[in-house]
């Protein structure tokens, strides 16, 4: 009975053992390295039972990718001497076999024995570190002239070293981040960044929308899970402005001019701007307009609002409040241009 018992112990205590070698593999995810497939690269005689020897290797991956992988070869068999036992792999990606850039060379006695088996590696590598970000994006809606400062950070999955900070080509001219590089990155601790957002003085060429993101980067390796910046530019009077793909226009978004007929009030437009949740801004002048805001965000919400309520009948028409772009007045003064209350100047 004794006996019974304490192989029910043992058995126990492997089974837990081996289920924390399991959780913590999972858990600690990693580069899995081995070296092997030799290339004899060239052979040189030494003197009658001594020859030199210069090899290629290949190093395989069955764990996550490597970044900067190295190794040192050892070697304890009699007869065997290490010449040059560096080799050098670069980054090797998960799954991946990469050969050796460089080569490594033994010396050996043929009055001993000698096997592969004897080689003995030490290999070095980066793990690609991923980065968790907080907050995970950011946003902003700036009027021209404007900015606005915020922090975020992230923690690293493996030690990095010369990681540097960078923002999408698209974002560049509006987002600043500092500091601008990290010297080194410890696995599990805190960085913090700061994000600078910032608005041009004349927005009046710019797109309203603008999507991108801030990254790490690891020499040429892009490190994944990026900061996400979404920034919207809006005008002196609230318009979140957005590009027309049909024509290039520019135009906000959750505005539009609605011209009422001789005989609509202020009253009228008003019921009407209430009935899809919009106000009255401002009066266009000098004929019966009004600019009108709503809470539309896209192109198709916005022309569906402004259908709804040109079918009024105290409505005349409704148009975009186009953003003057260039402007020079037409040499033909009875010519179609588009509607603008952003135009200092209204031609009659």
């Amino acid at each position: 009975m004794k006996r019974t018992y304490q192989f029910s112990w043992i058995l126990l205590l492997s089974s837990a053992f081996l289920l924390m070698l399991t959780n913590s593999a999972s858990v600690r995810a990693a580069p899995e390295l081995t070296i092997g497939n030799y290339e004899l690269v060239s052979t040189k005689r030494i003197t009658r039972t001594v020859f030199e020897y210069t090899y290629k290797a290949d190093v395989t991956n069955t764990g996550t990718d490597a970044l900067e992988v190295s190794a040192t070869l050892s070697i304890t068999a009699p007869g065997v001497t290490v010449l040059d036992g560096q080799l050098s792999f670069g980054d090797v990606a998960a799954g991946a076999r990469v050969t050796s850039s460089d080569t490594f060379a033994i010396r050996q006695d043929r009055q001993y024995s000698f096997a592969v088996d004897a080689l003995r590696w030490e290999i070095k590598s980066d793990a690609n570190p991923t980065v968790q970000w907080t907050p995970s994006s950011l946003y902003a809606s700036l009027a021209a002239g404007e900015s606005t400062t915020t922090i975020a950070s992230f923690v690293p999955t493996a030690n990095a070293t010369n990681v540097s900070v960078g923002v999408l080509p698209e974002l560049a001219p509006y987002v600043s981040v500092s500091p601008a590089s990290f010297p080194s990155l410890m696995q599990g601790a805190s960085y913090t960044v700061t994000v600078t957002v910032s608005a041009p003085a004349d927005i009046g060429m710019q797109v309203g929308m603008l999507d991108g993101t801030i990254y790490l980067k690891q020499g040429q390796k892009t490190l994944a899970t990026q900061l996400v910046v979404e920034l919207r530019l809006v005008d002196e009077l609230g318009g979140i402005l957005v590009e027309d793909p049909d024509g290039g226009a520019l135009y906000p978004v959750n505005q539009f001019i609605l011209v009422m007929t001789d005989n609509g009030t202020l009253a009228d437009m008003q019921e009407l701007t209430n009935s899809v949740g919009g106000r009255v801004i401002k009066k266009v002048p000098p004929i019966n307009a009004y600019l009108v805001e709503v809470p539309t965000t896209t192109i198709p919400a916005l022309k569906t609002v402004m259908a709804t309520l040109v079918s009024d009948p105290r409505v005349d028409f409704a148009t975009t409040d186009i953003v003057p772009q260039n402007y020079s007045v037409p040499s033909d003064l009875n010519r179609t241009f588009a509607w603008s209350s952003r135009l200092l100047i209204v031609l009659v």
